[in-house]
């Protein structure tokens, strides 16, 4: 039982390692940083702006699909934001796009994915949550397009309320020095071209900047890092010590086809075993090395930050029941198809 124990250790130890020396430096620090630039410098009222009732669909739904972006929202900041939004007056179609693709397309949880399990997966999942969360907002908007129009719109004054060149040119950097660092660049290369941008970076902050802005940008990183890496390195380390607990062969035979039946499991998954925001990736990554499709995966990957059971029960208190219902059900067929897409198009790749 001892020499057990130690192995399972060893095997945690051993994951908690090759996370922390492949993806920290170049990778996570490089998000986090960009994560707390869209959160406090990104004035929240420019989403509003574009999500009203009776702005142009082509722009709120575009707007709605690419906020996630933006704002760096996960699991568990999307439901107040969907709740502030639409109580200054989002339409529930674009609202409904915010609520499913924010949390899929968020720059941690895509980058994180990208150099965990792959950046064909993490781009898949990007386009797939997009592609449907457009689709899932609009059918919900016809469902419930009666209940809308008897609804009001808040009278916002919004127009003085745009980005700064500034801080854009901050963000653009941010984002180089992060898509530098985890291209395959030669590792001198890299780091001459690092070390340029990190250079720039500090001279913007310094020239730029406002010191308000710096300090608020500092403030929400420190949230990120200090809300999300201990969740994240406990579990990298129960990931690395469930290879060694869940047989091989459970999981290739639950999942390890691009059947209905095995993406509506990564569905499920999704719902009932809720994991706090990314750690849904090493638990996925994990998934993978059992012998789980890639097909299932997306399905779980794109599922888990929304059907958990706590984000179905808030979701209700804001939007009802009924509308609820509909969503969880629009969510899961979709899900399902995502994955059944995905899997589809990676069997005739690699056939």
């Amino acid at each position: 039982m001892q020499n057990y124990i130690l192995i399972l250790l060893k095997a945690g130890f051993e994951s908690l390692i090759e996370y922390i020396s492949a993806h920290v430096l170049f990778c996570l620090i490089p998000a986090f940083f960009i994560a707390g630039a869209l959160s406090a410098l990104i004035p929240k009222e420019i989403i509003v702006k574009y999500l009203g009732r009776r702005t142009n669909k082509i722009i709120s739904y575009t707007f709605a699909s690419i906020s996630g972006l933006l704002i760096a929202v996960c699991s568990c900041t999307i439901l107040p934001l969907f709740a502030g939004i639409r109580k200054r007056g989002a339409g529930l179609g674009p609202a409904i796009t915010f609520l499913f693709v924010g949390p899929s397309i968020n720059i941690l949880a895509i980058t994180l994915t990208g150099t965990m399990i792959g950046w064909d997966i993490a781009i898949s999942r990007l386009i797939l949550a997009i592609i449907f969360g457009v689709i899932i907002g609009l059918i919900m908007a016809f469902f419930f397009r009666k209940g809308e129009e008897q609804l009001g719109e808040e009278n916002l004054n919004l127009k003085s309320k745009n980005l700064p060149p500034r801080i854009l040119t901050f963000i653009i950097t941010l984002v180089l020095i992060l898509l530098v660092g985890t291209a395959k660049f030669p590792a001198q290369l890299k780091y001459i071209l690092i070390s340029i941008l990190t250079f720039t970076l500090i001279m913007i902050v310094i020239f730029l900047l406002k010191r308000e802005e710096a300090i608020a940008w500092l403030k929400e990183t420190y949230f990120f890092t200090k809300s999300i890496i201990p969740l994240l390195l406990i579990g990298v380390f129960l990931s690395g010590i469930a290879t060694k607990i869940i047989p091989k062969e459970f999981v290739s035979n639950l999942a390890g086809k691009n059947s209905l039946l095995s993406n509506f499991g990564g569905v499920l998954f999704g719902i009932f075993v809720y994991f706090p925001t990314l750690i849904e990736v090493p638990v996925a990554q994990t998934f993978l090395k059992l012998g789980m499709a890639k097909g299932p995966l997306i399905a779980y990957l794109l599922a888990d930050p929304e059907l958990s059971i706590q984000s179905i029960l808030v979701t209700s208190r804001i939007i009802g029941k009924k509308k609820v219902a509909i969503y969880v059900i629009l969510v899961a067929i979709f899900c399902t198809i995502a994955g059944l897409i995905y899997g589809f198009f990676t069997s005739i790749k690699f056939s």
